[in-house]
């Protein structure tokens, strides 16, 4: 990829990251769960992503943050799906495996990120260019939540966020592996 591919992308993704995180434990208060059950959400969210960063890493050096990206967003697609259609609704495990997939894909996404950029530019650019990914990130993590809970308000229903989160992780999958122009200056062309 290039990295006017992976900033948008990871703009775009980001828009979508975080919703998981607000959302699952009011699905968990919403099928009647006690505040400490829901509570554990956010825990399994946490797990999942501390204890994926490694082996999704090796992962990675072997196949390929470009594969693995690709991967990851659009099993965090398919998994924002499944909480908007309500399958893991009532059953408490089901709804903490969900939470804790989002964090493996959250936490792969972060770790990914850097390196994704390193396969896009030449060393000497690598500080800014980290910079303006990370920037991008900010900026789709800073308004996807609160495009979401607007979402939200407007529906009356929380399967908006999450039809809303798989959509941008699509179109961040989309972006990621859009077929590529030539490398303009400072770019490095890098085979997927």
């Amino acid at each position: 990829p290039r990295l006017r591919q992976v900033m948008a992308a990871t703009t775009c993704h980001a828009f979508g990251i975080w919703i998981p995180l607000v959302y699952l434990s009011k699905v968990a208060d919403d099928s009647g769960f006690s505040k400490a059950e829901s509570d554990s959400i956010v825990s399994c969210i946490g797990v999942g992503s501390i204890s994926i960063r490694i082996p999704m890493m090796l992962l990675a050096d072997r196949f390929g943050c470009h594969r693995i990206a690709t991967s990851v967003l659009l099993v965090f697609a398919v998994a924002n799906i499944a909480a908007a259609l309500g399958t893991a609704a009532d059953s408490l495990l089901l709804l903490q495996s969900l939470a804790a997939l989002s964090g493996a894909c959250m936490g792969t996404l972060m770790s990914v990120t850097s390196p994704l950029v390193a396969e896009c530019v030449p060393m000497a650019a690598m500080a800014q260019a980290v910079t303006a990914t990370y920037s991008c990130m900010t900026f789709g993590i800073f308004l996807g939540a609160p495009l979401a809970g607007l979402l939200f308000e407007w529906t009356g229903d929380m399967a908006a966020a999450f039809v809303f989160a798989a959509a941008v992780l699509f179109a961040a999958a989309g972006i990621l592996n859009a077929p590529r122009a030539r490398a303009t200056q400072g770019e490095v062309a890098v085979a997927p």
